[in-house]
């Protein structure tokens, strides 16, 4: 992933370069200045030549405009085929990470915390949201695409922070006054999360038109 961006990013900024030199505008001033100098000069020294000269000139001009034009226009067309498989692939692991992230997260397996008259249920796992940052980074999907995929990557990144922190609790042991209340407080921070992934990751796939693994429809 990490070398895909490298090499999308030199590709755009040759393009940049490959822009800023064969800017038609640019070219065009340089041609006439060039043109309109060496004019002057062959008209000075040698006036019968001018016109051939100008005819060898135009025509030197013309293809070499032309060839830069396609090689342009070619470069373009390649890093949009690029794009455009970037994208499908991107697409393609984002409905697959998306998909098992709900699966795991929904998958019923919870683990009973034992307090001081009954025991609370929660659902503790470790999920990353790789594939879903490298396509926020990618720059391949609109702005709103991207936006909702952070908050989504954020939201999973906190449902990890809020689990180590609970197993922090946990850790401290049960002698402390404290202790139940918040693992209590840990126990909903975790469940809260937990299912506001689940509703972001449902909106999310029906946003980009994604489809749900239909293993997760089953559980």
């Amino acid at each position: 992933m990490k070398a895909y961006m490298r090499i999308k990013l030199g590709y755009k900024m040759l393009a940049a370069m490959v822009w800023s030199m064969f800017n038609p505008v640019i070219i065009a001033i340089l041609a006439i200045l060039i043109a309109v100098l060496y004019s002057l000069m062959v008209h000075h020294m040698a006036p019968d030549a001018v016109w051939g000269w100008r005819h060898t000139f135009v025509a030197t001009v013309v293809s070499v405009v032309f060839a830069v034009a396609i090689g342009v226009a070619l470069f373009n067309h390649q890093s949009r085929v690029t794009d455009r498989a970037r994208t499908r692939q991107l697409r393609a692991s984002l409905s697959a990470e998306i998909s098992d992230i709900v699966r795991v997260i929904s998958s019923g397996n919870f683990m009973a915390i034992h307090l001081s008259t009954y025991s609370q249920k929660v659902l503790i796992t470790y999920i990353q949201p790789l594939i879903l940052e490298d396509a926020a980074r990618s720059g391949l999907f609109n702005s709103v695409h991207t936006e909702n995929m952070l908050h989504l990557a954020r939201k999973i990144r906190m449902y990890n922070i809020n689990v180590s922190y609970l197993f922090s609790v946990l850790a401290a042991g049960s002698s402390k006054p404290t202790f139940e209340p918040q693992t209590l407080h840990a126990i909903q921070d975790v469940e809260d999360t937990r299912k506001a992934i689940i509703e972001d990751s449902h909106f999310l796939l029906k946003q980009m038109d994604l489809p749900l693994s239909p293993s997760v429809n089953h559980i």
